[in-house]
């Protein structure tokens, strides 16, 4: 599968051009990401028995999007060739490679720095065009470039372990029907510490490019150790630069900025043990507009404990600890769909994986406080 599979949502015609997943009701030729760990259909990368912690800094086992084509987790990870230029940083792309450039994609070639990537797209999208770089003071020729896409994990944290390799702020397991559970320590976490689940670059991108469009996002989660308090968001695609610019922003007690057109909780409640079901939609909220770079744009689907850097300190060792079944993200302006419209499907979706007989009737998982204090 090549990385020229991120044109989106261009390249999701209908529901029969995905490859994995097809059978699931919610996608539709607007869907954007759709990660569900148990989800029936395999998922092209395998879906890990016991997500293991790494003892690196942002380093932890893909979880894999079964929605598939937006996901790099899908990209082909081998490199290819482009031609271009660089100035002060800039590089400029004439000839396109086999491949779509991604943020984070390596380059290298004569004059390059070893560890050189795209830091943020210019005017180029994935092709020719202009690309920044993480060098600004690169300069050189004109030439054949080597591009090393990155595979990027869905699922991310930051965590500071022992010296035996054994995290301090966050634990995870699969429960017994395949959800992901992320016990938040409530006693040993360290500072500026998060997990979380992220938005692939491409998809951030085009949300950047199209911030007049209605997006809808879900989630279903199980919260298994509740918070302590009202902790920074759980849920933020927005502008870093500021909590109160974005798409999706929630916190304990509600939305950080008011969606135009869904918001509610469609079961359970944000801070109490049990199942809970979010349903946003929104366009983008803020008169300054949101770049497409890493830095400027914070892409939380999900996350736990210290998820913005903005709320400095203050959910250290307060955060809850949940089981994340499903996190599912679609243009409505694209798709053509009403945020009711989709809540509805939704909500039959959750009901029936739920119900008796369903995926995740009778789901079990170990007790937080057995995992981490």
């Amino acid at each position: 599968m090549s990385c020229l599979d991120v044109l989106i949502p261009g390249a999701l015609v209908n529901a029969g051009s995905l490859p994995f997943a097809e059978n699931d009701a919610m996608i539709s030729p607007g869907t954007l990401l759709l990660i569900e760990p148990g989800h029936p259909v395999t998922p092209t990368a395998g879906v890990p028995a016991q997500p293991a912690f790494g003892t690196n800094t942002n380093l932890l086992t893909f979880m894999p999007n079964v929605a598939s084509r937006p996901a790099l987790v899908l990209c082909d990870a081998l490199p290819f060739g482009i031609t271009g230029s660089i100035s002060n940083g800039q590089m400029t792309v004439t000839v396109a490679g086999s491949k779509s450039l991604q943020i984070g994609s390596g380059i290298s070639g004569t004059g390059i720095p070893a560890g050189t990537y795209i830091r943020s797209f210019g005017s180029g999208k994935g092709g020719t065009g202009t690309y920044n770089l993480s060098v600004p003071t690169l300069t050189a020729a004109s030439q054949a470039l080597v591009v090393t896409p990155t595979v990027q994990p869905l699922f991310n944290r930051n965590d500071t372990p022992t010296s035996a390799g054994v995290p301090l702020s966050f634990a995870a397991e699969r429960s017994a029907k395949g959800g992901l559970h992320v016990v938040s320590s409530q006693a040993t976490q360290t500072a500026s510490a998060y997990a979380r689940f992220e938005l692939p670059g491409p998809v951030k991108a085009y949300m950047a490019a199209n911030q007049s469009h209605v997006f809808y996002l879900s989630a279903w989660y199980q919260i298994t150790r509740a918070d302590l308090v009202n902790t920074g968001p759980y849920i933020f695609t927005g502008d870093a630069a500021s909590n109160l610019r974005g798409f999706f922003g929630v916190k304990r007690d509600g939305p950080l900025f008011a969606p135009n057109a869904l918001s509610k909780v469609a079961t359970g409640a944000r801070n109490t043990v049990g199942l809970v079901h979010e349903e946003l939609a929104t366009s983008y909220v803020g008169a300054v507009a949101l770049a497409d770079d890493a830095p400027g744009f914070h892409s939380i689907v999900f996350g736990f404990g210290l998820v913005n850097a903005a709320y400095g300190d203050h959910a250290r060792n307060k955060a809850m600890s949940a089981v994340v079944y499903r996190l599912f993200l679609e243009d409505l302006t694209v798709s053509g769909r009403s945020a009711a419209q989709l809540a509805a499907i939704d909500e039959a979706a959750r009901t029936a994986a739920f119900a008796a007989g369903g995926r995740y009737a009778g789901d079990s998982w170990t007790a937080p406080g057995t995992l981490l204090p």
